[in-house]
């Protein structure tokens, strides 16, 4: 590698981690509510290697997504990105399998306008089935 490379990466937290952070939104708290970290890193070829050039957490209620963190949503279970709708913009589907105790959701979030959710009664799948709990583009 020669210079500097940018490396965009998502990552889902959809549970708390032991050390009790809880995740907080529009100042209401819940415990395993989950969220999806945008981490944008500068890769050189400097001692340090990498860098963060811009971070952004994504719940529900927040960046675009609509509704709210309840617990035990564990949203970021899954997570997978691309040009879904091949209009040249990369979109994020974001899966929550314990949305709506435990049926489970997918939002989907182009890069701009709102997300829209695809749940058990848009996608027919059974109580309890946990939808969201694996994306592949």
């Amino acid at each position: 590698m020669v210079g500097a490379v940018e490396v965009e990466l998502t990552s889902g937290r959809p549970a708390d981690l032991s050390d009790g952070v809880r995740s907080t939104v529009n100042g209401v708290t819940s415990a395993d509510a989950g969220s999806v970290l945008l981490l944008l890193l500068n890769l050189t070829t400097t001692p340090d290697g990498i860098t963060l050039q811009d971070a952004t957490s994504l719940s529900q209620g927040t960046g675009g997504i609509g509704g709210g963190g309840e617990p035990g949503d564990n949203l970021g279970t899954a997570v997978t990105s691309g040009d879904f709708t091949r209009n040249g913009s990369t979109g994020l589907v974001l899966g929550a399998a314990g949305e709506n105790n435990g049926d489970g959701t997918t939002i989907y979030r182009p890069a701009t306008g709102p997300a829209s959710f695809l749940g058990k009664g848009i996608a027919g799948t059974p109580t309890g089935s946990g939808l969201g709990s694996v994306l592949k583009s």
